[in-house]
Parts: C-alpha cells; structure tokens; sequence
C-alpha cells in the first residue's frame, strides 16, 4: 500500500539535503546554490507550494532461532 506524505518546498530540500548528502559533502557556498537551483525547479515545474511525496517502507524481522533449538 502506498503512503504519501505531503511535504512543502522547503521541507522536500531540507529532506534532500539531509538524505543526499548534500549539505555533508558540499561547501555552503554550494549547498546555497543547491537550494536556489532546487527552489527554481519547483517554481518552474510544479504549480503548488507542496509535493505528494511517494515513500515505501522496508521491514526486516529475525529471529533467533538458533538459540532457541540449543
């Protein structure tokens, strides 16, 4: 089952930038222009201040059965 979650602007960057890397292996110079070029892309392309974002959730569940057969 899908889950979307709303996200602005400025959360989907800041989302980004944490998740990508971004602010850990650029200057903040360039992280800067990241979000400029980010904040111009949004404006150009989507005609609402907030995404629909698509996420999908991964669960592993281990047991140990090994120390319960010994």
């Amino acid at each position: 089952m899908p889950l979307f979650v709303l996200l602005t602007y400025k959360d989907w960057r800041r989302c980004i930038r944490a998740n990508a890397g971004v602010e850990a292996s650029l200057t903040p110079d360039k992280v800067e222009l990241f979000n400029q070029e980010l904040v111009a892309l949004f404006q150009t392309n989507y005609s609402t201040p907030e995404l629909q974002v698509h996420h999908r959730v991964w669960v592993a569940i281990a047991s140990l059965v090994y120390e319960r057969l010994r």
